[in-house]
C-alpha cells in the first residue's frame, strides 16, 4: 500500500532525526565550551576565513546535496556563533547608548518636513505633547537642522507610504548620517476637497494638491471634471487657495491645512481608497528608546554570496523575533551590492536582542541600528 510506504519513510525520516538532535545539542555545548576558550585568551569570536574553509570542506562532502548542505551547515554555524556571544561580553555597540531614554512628553523643539497643515505636521502635533515646531521644504533641510543647529532636539520626517512604498531619500539620509528614529506614528491619509466661503463641488473647475494626492483621489477627480494641478505639498496647495480667495478654484488637503488657512472643508474622504496611510518618524542625534518601545529598525549589506540573507534571518528566528519588514535596495557602489533594510519587533533593552545586534555590528559590513522605538497609530477623532 502506497500509504503504508509513506509511513515508513516518515518513520525513518523520525529515527534520524532522534539521533540528529543529540548530535546537535553536543555541538552546541562544545561551542559554549570554545566561547569560554576565547574568553579566557581574548580571542575573537568571528573568524571568517576558518569558517569559509570548513563550510567549503563539509559542503563539497555532501555530494549531490552540496548546497542544501553549505546552508545548513552555514546555520548552524551562525546559532554557534549567536550563542558565543552570550558568553562573551558583547562590545559591538556603545553600551551607554542602550540606556538613553525618550521621552515625548517634554518640552522640546521639532524641525518638521513641510509647512503648516501638512501630514507631517499632523504626525509632529501627535507624537509630542509640548512641541515648538519649525517647517523645512526639504528632507535635507529638515536633517541639517536637527544635525547642524543644536537648539532642536527631534526631526519628523514620512518613511513609508502604504501604496507608493518606503520613501528612499529619508532612508539614506539615516544612513549616512547619525541619526536615530526615536519614534514611529501611522498617519491615515484622508483627503478633503477644500476651498474658500461660497465654493461648492459644483464651483470648483481647477483643484491643485501634491502629485500623489492628486492621483490618490483621481476618481472623484475625473467624476466632477476638475482640471488638476500640482503643488509642492497637499499644504501649499491650501495656502494657495486661501490667496487666491476665488470659488472655482479648490485644493486637495488634510482637515488641519483647512483649518490652518481659514478654508472650507467641502467633501472629506474623497481619496480612491480609505486603506492609505504615511509612515512617519521622529529622529533624534542619540539611539535611544523607551519602556514602551516595540519595534527595531535596522540596515545592514551581506557579502554576495547564496545563503547569505536566509542565515541571517534564521538568528532572529532562533530568538522568537518577529520579523514586520524586508526590504533591500542597490548601494551606491556600482558593483551590484545590496544593502538589506528589516523591522522587527522587540526591545533593544532585551538582553538577548542586544546580544544579537552586537555581534551583528562585528560581523557585518554597513552595520547600523536606525532605532529603537514605540510605532502607532494615530487617533485622528
Amino acid at each position: 500500500m502506497a500509504e503504508d510506504k509513506l509511513k515508513a519513510l516518515r518513520k525513518q525520516i523520525d529515527e534520524i532525526d532522534e539521533k540528529l538532535v543529540p548530535l546537535f545539542c553536543k555541538r552546541m555545548d562544545t561551542a559554549l565550551n570554545v566561547a569560554l576558550y576565547k574568553k579566557e585568551n581574548g580571542m575573537p569570536i568571528f573568524d571568517a576565513e576558518r569558517e569559509k574553509a570548513i563550510l567549503e570542506s563539509l559542503s563539497a562532502s555532501a555530494g549531490k546535496y552540496k548546497g542544501y548542505a553549505s546552508v545548513l551547515y552555514g546555520t548552524l554555524m551562525d546559532l554557534s556563533r549567536a550563542l558565543q556571544h552570550d558568553i562573551i561580553d558583547s562590545s559591538g555597540m556603545p553600551a551607554d547608548e542602550k540606556t538613553t531614554q525618550f521621552d515625548a512628553s517634554l518640552p522640546c523643539r521639532v524641525a518638521c518636513f513641510g509647512r503648516e497643515g501638512a501630514y507631517a505636521h499632523i504626525a509632529a502635533r501627535s507624537i509630542f505633547n509640548e512641541a515648538k515646531i519649525e517647517f523645512f521644504p526639504t528632507f535635507a533641510d529638515t536633517a541639517a537642522a536637527l544635525l547642524n543647529d543644536g537648539s532642536f532636539d527631534y526631526a519628523v520626517m514620512p518613511v513609508e507610504n502604504s501604496t507608493a512604498g518606503s520613501v528612499l531619500e529619508v532612508y539614506d539620509i539615516l544612513i549616512n548620517n547619525p541619526l536615530y528614529i526615536v519614534a514611529g506614528i501611522e498617519i491615515p491619509v484622508i483627503h478633503c476637497l477644500l476651498g474658500v466661503k461660497g465654493a461648492t463641488e459644483a464651483s470648483i473647475k481647477a483643484v491643485y494638491s501634491h502629485k500623489q494626492a492628486l492621483s490618490q483621489c483621481s476618481e472623484f477627480i475625473k467624476a466632477h471634471g476638475m482640471q488638476q494641478i500640482e503643488e509642492l505639498s497637499t499644504a501649499a496647495a491650501a495656502f494657495r487657495i486661501s490667496k487666491e480667495n476665488v470659488v472655482s478654484l479648490g485644493a486637495i488637503a488634510s482637515k488641519l491645512a483647512a483649518s490652518q488657512y481659514g478654508l472650507e472643508i467641502i467633501k472629506e474622504g474623497i481619496q480612491n481608497t480609505s486603506n492609505n496611510s504615511t509612515r512617519f518618524v521622529a529622529l533624534s542625534r542619540r539611539l535611544s528608546s523607551s519602556a514602551d518601545a516595540d519595534k527595531i529598525s535596522i540596515v545592514f549589506s551581506l557579502d554576495h554570496r547564496p545563503g547569505t540573507l536566509y542565515r541571517t534571518l534564521a538568528r532572529f528566528a532562533a530568538l522568537g523575533l518577529n520579523l514586520t519588514k524586508i526590504e533591500s535596495r542597490p548601494k551606491h557602489s556600482g558593483k551590484f551590492e545590496y544593502m538589506f533594510y528589516l523591522d522587527f519587533t522587540g526591545n533593544i533593552n532585551r538582553e538577548e536582542t542586544w546580544r544579537l545586534l552586537s555581534a551583528l555590528k562585528n560581523e557585518m559590513q554597513d552595520f547600523k541600528v536606525l532605532g529603537n522605538y514605540h510605532d502607532r497609530l494615530a487617533d485622528m477623532h
